[in-house]
Formats: C-alpha cells, sequence, structure tokens
C-alpha cells in the first residue's frame, strides 16, 4: 500500500513529467562530457562488479534465459541471421560487412560447385594454420576438404582417381 507522500510523488510525477523530463535533458547536455567521463570510471571502478553479478543473474536465471532464446531462435529469422553473423564475426575476426562482401562476390553460391544451398548456409572456409579467409563453400565441398586435410597432394591423387575410374 502506497503512503500519502507516494500518491503526491506519483501524481505531482505524471502531472509535470515534460517539465521535468525535459529540465533532465537540458541538464545532462550541457554536462555530456563530464557525465559520460563519470559513467566512465564508475564502469572501471565497478567493473569487476558488473561482471559477477551479471554472471551471477546468468547463472540463477539460466533455464529461463536458455527457454527465451532459443523461443526467440526459432520464431525470429532476423534474430537468427543476427547472432549467426555475430557468431561467425567472432569465430573467424572478421566484420559482419567482411562477410556479407565475401557472400554478394560469390552470389550466395559455393566457390567450388558454384550450387546456392537450399536449407544450409555458406560456411567459412579458412586454413586451418595461418587463419586466413579462402572463401565461403557449401555443406559438402567444406567437408571434403576437411576430410582431405587440406592436403593439394591428396585433392590432386583424389583427382586422378575419379579421372581413371571415371571413363
Amino acid at each position: 500500500m502506497k503512503t500519502a507522500r507516494q500518491l503526491y510523488n506519483a501524481e505531482y510525477y505524471a502531472t509535470h513529467k515534460d517539465v521535468l523530463n525535459n529540465n533532465k535533458r537540458q541538464k545532462y547536455a550541457q554536462d555530456s562530457e563530464t557525465n559520460l567521463s563519470m559513467q566512465h570510471k564508475s564502469y572501471i571502478n565497478n567493473r569487476d562488479k558488473r561482471i559477477e553479478g551479471a554472471s551471477n543473474y546468468y547463472h540463477t536465471n539460466k533455464d529461463r534465459i536458455n527457454v527465451e532464446r532459443r523461443a526467440r531462435w526459432s520464431t525470429d529469422g532476423e534474430y537468427r541471421t543476427k547472432k549467426r553473423l555475430q557468431g561467425i564475426a567472432s569465430r573467424y575476426g572478421i566484420t559482419i560487412e567482411e562477410y556479407l562482401e565475401l557472400y554478394e562476390q560469390t552470389d550466395g553460391k559455393c566457390a567450388i560447385c558454384d550450387v546456392r544451398p537450399d536449407t544450409r548456409a555458406l560456411h567459412v572456409d579458412h586454413n586451418h594454420t595461418t587463419g586466413n579467409i579462402r572463401g565461403l563453400l557449401c555443406h559438402h565441398c567444406n567437408t571434403a576438404i576437411g576430410l582431405l586435410k587440406e592436403d593439394p597432394n591428396i585433392i590432386s591423387k583424389v583427382l586422378e582417381y575419379l579421372k581413371v575410374h571415371n571413363s
């Protein structure tokens, strides 16, 4: 139950919120650099506490959070695409724009077999030693290169084998 003071404050805010918010905006605009500096200092000084708090919150609410994420993943195509691109960018050290540029260069087709995948997205093919990105491949071509150990000698032997036995 609210006290008389709380009721008065709520009513006052409701009738004067435009003026109050405008005053806050003006004050913030005047001191924005100071405020940002203070916020930055506060973040740095309390970084470990914030990380620990976020971690504790996640572990306490892990099941609920995962259920919500799975539901959103299965129903929201934009969210799914965004998260997938963020994962690619993080995993391969490229920006989302760089991935999309690669995608446009290949017209959404595999760099080897020139087929546009129906169900699966294109995989980022990269050199496992250097980490350099070579291109985008369909699931089958990416798997084939991996199974052939990315070894040009083995791949040329496979090519010779197929030439001999397919004629």
